[in-house]
């Protein structure tokens, strides 16, 4: 058990290392089910215990391009998109972390586990965090990455939060002011968040697809 843990820890810390864009890894499968009323998209590979990977904003499962082929050596790997992301489907509502963590356990069901590795980066995190709460027998061990707890984050940007929060959470105004500046909008965070790491261009158009 303690080696699995450290094989996941080890690996993440190879997130940040680029490789040529792939549409998936060597021997991975996209696949879909259909879980807590939605079609959810995921990547699938390797043997062994479960492990989910769940990825942050703005990414998709693709954040974990590199790092599942490692991981798939010793598990089962799956890394979904999460519920309005990439290509699971995009719903009017459900956005609260409760209901993603409910598609998150009906997706450990529908791969035949009766438990799962959980690894939540960021809002992923979050979303991990919500699973083991209500959920625990579903996780059989949580590891949570550049994350903080639902609940504990400062999201008034007057007190020193983060700015993306309030804009993101003002009905409409997100919508109206990147419309067809998506790109744009996303590639200028991830080149002053990710400072001093480089993503390379081909990573980046990967995000035109979505």
């Amino acid at each position: 058990m303690k080696k699995h843990i450290s094989l996941v820890l080890l690996t993440l810390l190879c997130a940040a290392l680029s490789s040529n864009a792939t549409a998936l890894p060597k021997s991975a499968k996209s696949e879909f089910a259909h879980v807590n009323g939605i079609r959810m998209h995921y990547v699938k590979m390797g043997q062994g215990p479960l492990l989910i990977l769940l990825h942050g904003w703005p990414q998709t499962w693709y954040e974990w391009n590199n790092i599942i082929p490692v991981l798939a050596s010793k598990f089962t790997v799956v890394a979904p998109d999460l519920r309005g992301l990439g290509l699971s489907e995009k719903t009017q509502t459900g956005y609260d972390k409760q209901t993603i963590a409910n598609d998150i356990a009906e997706l450990i069901k529908h791969n035949g586990a009766s438990s799962a590795f959980v690894v939540g980066h960021d809002m992923g995190g979050k979303v991990a965090y919500v699973l083991s709460l209500l959920h625990p027998e579903l996780v059989t061990k949580l590891i949570l990455v550049d994350c903080m707890p639902p609940g504990t984050e400062n999201m008034d940007s007057a007190k020193g939060g983060m700015w993306h929060y309030g804009f993101h959470m003002a009905a409409d105004f997100p919508e109206m002011l990147t419309k067809n500046r998506e790109r744009e909008y996303i590639s200028a965070q991830m080149r002053k968040w990710a400072h001093p790491l480089k993503f390379m261009e081909a990573e980046r158009k990967r995000s035109d697809e979505f």
